[in-house]
């Protein structure tokens, strides 16, 4: 159920993206599979790339092979490792910034100022909205390749902690994204107290595995007017 990127050889006959859902497991040219059987729900492909949702048939395996065909040509199997749960946070430059937003704010950042058009920090009493993939198993889980539906809604079948400068928060909601396939969304409140910073680092943890560290903004709550009580 979550996003991969598999790297090689003239992996595509022509550069494609899967815009369509449920996801074609033939794009650009050439289809891939595990075990032979599987067939992979693939989102782009280019002459050295393809990213790919990992079929949720693939679910208790340890392990499974992968294969990529194009013009009728088997590539040699890869054994690809896997996992119940791999939480990845996705990020938006060098810098490691989260794909982060501040909820019901129209898609803004929860960033430094100027890091992207329009981006802030985040303030105490904001909800963040925190998007990742490999989050583990779901209800109501969607076919595979097809997107997840907004009612009723796919939660994740474990805890998801959110860690805010080495704080440890209770996730909200996590969960599958409405009409997305492989997205993953963490919504978290920014209780008082957080930390605050231009880069606060911020890592999920999904029974015991933790994701890559990311960094967002947080600023300071503003100051509480001071008041004068006259004898």
């Amino acid at each position: 159920g979550s996003l991969a990127m598999a790297f090689g050889t003239g992996p595509a006959v022509a550069i494609a993206a899967g815009a369509a859902q449920p996801l074609a497991c033939e794009l650009g040219g050439g289809s891939m599979a595990f075990n032979d059987s599987i067939a992979v729900p693939q989102i782009f492909a280019s002459p050295g790339q393809r990213n790919f949702l990992v079929p949720w048939e693939l679910a208790g395996l340890a392990e499974a092979a992968l294969t990529a065909t194009v013009g009728g040509q088997a590539s040699p199997p890869v054994v690809v490792p896997l996992a119940r749960v791999s939480p990845g946070i996705f990020v938006l430059n060098h810098l490691q910034q989260a794909a982060a937003q501040i909820a019901s704010s129209g898609g803004v950042i929860a960033g430094p100022l100027g890091v992207f058009p329009g981006a802030r920090p985040a303030l105490p009493g904001e909800t963040l909205e925190i998007f990742a993939t490999g989050l583990g198993p779901v209800t109501n889980p969607p076919a595979t390749g097809a997107a997840a539906l907004a009612d009723p809604a796919s939660v994740t079948v474990e805890p998801v902690v959110v860690r805010l400068g080495g704080k440890s928060l209770a996730a909200s909601f996590s969960g599958l994204v409405p009409a997305f396939a492989g997205l993953y969304h963490v919504t978290l409140r920014l209780s008082e107290g957080v930390p605050t910073g231009r880069a606060v680092p911020l890592v999920l943890q999904v029974a015991g595995v933790d994701s890559n560290t990311t960094f967002i903004a947080i600023a300071e709550p503003p100051a509480k007017p001071a008041v004068d009580i006259a004898p």
